[in-house]
């Protein structure tokens, strides 16, 4: 390296320097200069041990307090939904620009100051109050408050964007689901029925962020588990409504707890559970329940999140009756749909063949009858994929019921040149079946009524709308 190609280094390394440096010093002006807007400024959640709100119009006050790692609305859990938005706006409320530096009681009260639409006021951890923050007036635009500490200060607007939960009265901030878990986030469900431990599903840790969720069986055995399954009971058991919270005066005998769910979410220090027990004597259709917080590894209650509740819930629902068998791996065709090179469908003396073409879609390389390639084929035999792919059968079938002659047959080819073959028909019983590879495995009636309707429509005239596909493991 010449003289001239190390001045060359050199100037190169020193403009990277002071464009790093650069960088670096506009981020801690940024950062610094926002913590000057702040009401409370460098606090964060955990810092923060509760949120005291009063309302003007309507007139309300609450009280929100952390416990475990979760918010509570005075009594009851806030709601998931709209806690997070609510508690990081009023922690961070930021002034933006300056009314009067100095105000005098007149203009106070000029501003709404005197008697504010709300009154925030936040406490640390450790009990002791960092400050109360009024909002006064909207102003003109209705984008801003006037607001100040009450402790005294300047006037300033306050950015309204962010406060849409604080109008909410507390009624409606609290969460209503018996299950108020984040279905993404749970990492690990325990469940039982009758008091008895039925088994614990955990989520598969994946290096990609983007990869499928899948989940596992780790107790009483390893098994896989159908992550379909898994988060379809998941949100089944969010989307429910609590009727009614039971008032701290109402001390009625929950009785044995018919189903019980534990889960944890990432990251966190406790498990959230939730306990379906016995029906409401006046009315069978309602059963008590309850739902709490405990530290991982721990069964006693967290102090303050008990929450005991009354929920209409139909002695046949599937909430409560958790099996380990419901979540076990019962599909036949565990690759993804766009996965498959070709495809074969041999049915009553029709038969068609395809393959993928470069573009993805499905291009017929002969049929019999003959069919014709612009007639939506390509989306009748994604149909009959989308079918087949959820498809799941009961149990493997025992030698003594065996089956008999197919009626019709699907042949799979992957992308990596597996050949997967599936024979429908019904055992000597009379029950369906499906023979996949060496084995059989019996069916449900109503399971094979989805792809029987979608292989038929492959003959009809009618072309077969897109159906909405199932997530691919």
């Amino acid at each position: 390296m010449n003289r001239t190609q190390v001045g060359l280094l050199i100037a190169v390394l020193g403009l990277a320097t002071f464009y790093l440096w650069g960088k670096t010093h506009k981020m801690e002006t940024e950062e610094r200069e926002y913590q000057e807007k702040r009401f409370f400024s460098e606090k964060k959640q955990e810092d923060i041990g509760s949120i005291r709100v009063k309302s003007k119009d309507p007139v309300f006050e609450y009280l929100l307090t952390r416990r475990g790692d979760r918010w509570y609305l005075d009594s009851h859990l806030a709601s998931q939904e709209k806690s997070p938005q609510l508690v990081n706006s009023l922690i961070e409320l930021t002034t933006e620009r300056e009314i009067h530096a100095a105000p005098t009681p007149g203009e106070e009260k000029e501003f709404g100051l005197d008697d504010p639409s709300y009154v925030i006021t936040l406490t640390s951890n450790g009990g002791d109050t960092l400050g109360t923050v009024l909002l006064g007036d909207r102003t003109p635009g209705g984008n801003h408050y006037y607001g100040r500490l009450e402790s005294g200060g300047a006037i300033s607007t306050v950015p309204a964007y962010t406060l849409s939960p604080l109008e909410e009265e507390p009624k409606d901030l609290r969460e209503d689901s018996p299950f108020p878990a984040e279905v993404a986030a749970v990492d690990r469900l325990e469940f039982a029925a009758e008091g008895q431990t039925q088994g614990t599903i955990e989520r598969e840790k994946s290096e990609d962020p983007e990869a499928n969720t899948k989940y596992r069986i780790v107790s009483p055995e390893k098994k896989e588990a159908d992550e379909t399954k898994v988060s379809d009971h998941l949100f089944l058991l969010k989307d429910m409504k609590v009727a009614r919270f039971l008032g701290d005066e109402e001390r009625t005998k929950l009785g044995t707890p018919v189903a019980t769910y534990r889960v944890h979410e990432f990251d966190s220090g406790f498990d959230l559970v939730t306990e379906f027990c016995q029906p409401v004597s006046i009315n069978p259709k309602l059963r008590y329940g309850r739902r709490f917080l405990t530290k991982v590894g721990s069964k006693d209650i967290v102090p303050g999140t008990e929450e005991r509740f009354v929920i209409e819930m139909l002695g046949d629902s599937q909430a409560l009756h958790p099996t380990l068998q419901q979540f076990e791996e019962r599909r036949l065709l565990r690759v993804a749909v766009d996965e498959l090179n070709s495809i074969q469908v041999v049915r009553k003396g029709s038969e068609l063949k395809a393959e993928r073409s470069s573009q993805g879609a499905w291009e017929i390389t002969s049929s019999s009858p003959k069919l014709d390639q612009a007639s939506g084929y390509s989306q009748k035999l994604d149909a009959v994929l989308w079918a087949l792919r959820d498809l799941r059968f009961v149990k493997e079938a025992d030698q003594e019921s065996g089956p008999k002659e197919s009626d019709w047959s699907i042949i799979l080819e992957t992308a990596e040149g597996k050949s997967l073959e599936y024979r429908f028909g019904q055992d000597k019983t009379g029950n369906p079946f499906v023979g996949h590879q060496a084995k059989t495995y019996r069916l449900q009636e109503e399971s094979l009524s989805a792809i029987n309707e979608a292989a038929k429509a492959l003959w009809s005239k009618a072309a077969t709308p897109t159906p909405s596909p199932t997530p691919d493991a």
